[in-house]
């Protein structure tokens, strides 16, 4: 998917509309949040639009980035849902925009310039065939801690020909910013002052007296250029204590709160089932215990025996013969750990208890099963060895386990629940029951007989 569909796919799937209508009660913050989700998709869009002019290619990793210098940059506009609402915002973020109404507010604050601290300086402008050319990096530490007025270094300094340029650009880029302001409302502008301010720096910096020259009950200002404009001038007192907004008690939605049910992985491997208790019914010896000599990897070298296993059964009545075993034991290099004509005496054994137990049975090694079951998991792996006979079917399970006879019960227990997963998933796919479930230790030269399942079991995954 490309980073947009990702990114609605996460929406839908995750119900962000239902969960930000839950935030709060009102219908008019709802719209906002809604319309913010919007946004963000067609930022997205604009994200692959600049890949796509760049010839990069456009990436979820990628697009997170472009989001974080969007939002650096200010670019991240909220929305703009046609709704009765109150924005709050800079001078800056407030470029391309427009209301009925603005209030411009904290005019009094000191227009503060860039002479101390970090700045960029320019003696011959910016060349765009050279941008960096005579540019260089400027830093003025503040050397005085939290003391702002009453030092004599400070006002040197505030005189020098270095800062009055520093304040002329301050006060210019001040007025930059009020006229991007004040050009905002379609209907009304408010300059909200306050009463016991010295000085109205930002309108100061404008040198029009007559902004603040207007008279309670005056309908009219005059401008300098004999014009006049409706205008007027309120004394007002906030109350002495704001009542909260009212809002409908009833929320809009809520989000269907998390099933207590455990959520099950739609696809499922047996060989994944926790332990199980299980019962042990019957247990066989066969052959001789195998010896291993020291350093072995177990799970390789179980791998190494379950191969020769199943190429055993590849043309019935015909094992595996000695160098063939040595071959397929260099294949997983681990023939200096185990004798090839031992495994190929143990594997003899094998087939003959095989054909002694369950004679004229039809053996399949590595059959593949994949099902739906009852609960809606798929079911998907593969059984080592399956005997079909007249009754129904035998299910065997491999397992390169050294132990002896003394540790079968508990390696039941751990292996009783994959089993079962198997003998399900077997009756689903063909109809057919598991008569009974097998466990074949072909190192320790034995089997175990476990407890069949007749139950229709819920899988779930370990954690």
């Amino acid at each position: 998917m490309t980073p947009q569909e990702a990114l609605r796919r996460v929406i839908a799937s995750c119900e962000l509309p239902q969960v930000v209508l839950g935030w709060r009660q009102d219908p008019a913050v709802a719209r906002t949040r809604l319309a913010n989700l919007d946004a963000l998709l067609d930022m997205a869009a604009q994200y692959e639009d600049a890949c796509r002019g760049t010839r990069q290619a456009a990436t979820i990793s990628g697009m997170l980035l472009w989001l974080d210098r969007q939002a650096e940059a200010g670019e991240d506009a909220l929305a703009q849902p046609g709704v009765d609402a109150v924005r709050v915002l800079t001078h800056h973020a407030a470029k391309g925009l427009e209301w009925p109404v603005v209030i411009l507010t904290d005019l009094d604050k000191e227009v503060r310039n860039r002479l101390w601290g970090i700045s960029t300086v320019s003696n011959q402008g910016v060349d765009a065939a050279a941008p960096l050319n005579d540019r260089f990096i400027r830093y003025w530490p503040w050397p005085f801690g939290k003391q702002a007025s009453g030092i004599a270094v400070k006002d040197t300094i505030d005189a020098s020909a270095i800062a009055q340029r520093y304040q002329a650009a301050a006060l210019a880029e001040a007025q930059r910013l009020l006229y991007v302001s004040m050009t905002r409302p379609r209907e009304m502008l408010v300059l909200a002052l306050k009463q016991k301010a010295k000085s109205q720096h930002w309108l100061d910096s404008l040198d029009a007296p007559w902004l603040l020259d207007g008279d309670p009950g005056a309908v009219q200002t005059q401008l300098p250029n004999g014009k006049a404009v409706s205008s007027e001038t309120l004394m007002v007192e906030p109350p002495a204590e704001l009542a909260p907004p009212q809002t409908d008690a009833t929320a809009l939605y809520w989000p269907r709160p998390e099933p207590t049910a455990e959520k099950l992985p739609l696809l499922f491997n047996p060989s994944s089932v926790g332990a199980s208790k299980g019962e042990v019914l019957d247990k066989v010896s066969f052959g001789e215990r195998l010896h291993v000599n020291p350093g072995a990897d177990w799970g390789v070298l179980g791998s190494a025996v379950h191969a020769c296993l199943a190429a055993s059964f590849t043309e019935q009545g015909t094992w595996l013969s000695e160098t063939v075993v040595s071959r397929v034991l260099d294949g997983f290099q681990v023939r200096a750990h185990i004798d090839a004509d031992a495994l190929s005496t143990q594997i003899q054994a094998i087939h003959a208890w095989l054909e002694s137990r369950w004679p004229g049975s039809k053996a399949r090694a590595e059959v593949p099963v994949k099902t739906r079951l009852p609960n809606g998991q798929v079911i998907n792996g593969r059984i080592d060895l399956l005997l079909e006979t007249e009754h129904g079917f035998v299910l065997i399970d491999h397992k390169s386990s050294p132990f002896g006879e003394d540790k079968w019960s508990e390696l039941v227990d751990t292996y009783q629940g994959q089993l079962n997963a198997y003998a399900n998933a077997i009756a689903e796919a063909s109809g057919k029951n598991v008569i009974e479930q097998w466990l074949l230790f072909p190192v320790a030269g034995g089997a175990v007989r476990c407890s069949p399942s007749h139950a229709k079991v819920t899988l779930r995954a370990v954690p």
